[in-house]
């Protein structure tokens, strides 16, 4: 039986999760339950980004080692897209840069 820590992290593993929306898109949706007093908390807003960024690389033996964020304005419940985008793929390394977008703004 899983316990309470388990079906925590399932249910963020399901809210974090993107899906393909053509190349270099990925959709998901902002959901209420992850927000702060003040809106979204910048650690689930960053764990979208960085599901969409190693979807984006698609390769297992590469996996996140550094990421970067700047919150530019608020991000809302609903709807929401990562644009990203493959900036180099070396031997050892790639780099991604992403984007948060909501209502045709970036967040």
């Amino acid at each position: 039986m899983a316990g309470p820590s388990s079906s925590r992290s399932g249910r963020f593993a399901a809210d974090t999760a993107v899906v393909a929306a053509g190349a270099g898109r990925w959709t998901t949706s902002i959901h209420p339950d992850w927000f702060a007093p003040a809106g979204p908390n910048g650690g689930y807003l960053a764990a979208i980004v960085a599901r969409a960024m190693q979807a984006e690389v698609a390769d297992e033996e590469r996996p996140l080692r550094s990421l970067t964020l700047h919150y530019l304005r608020r991000t809302d419940v609903g709807r929401a897209t990562v644009a990203t985008t493959l900036e180099r793929a070396g031997r050892s390394l790639s780099s991604v840069a992403a984007r948060l977008e909501q209502g045709g703004r970036r967040r």
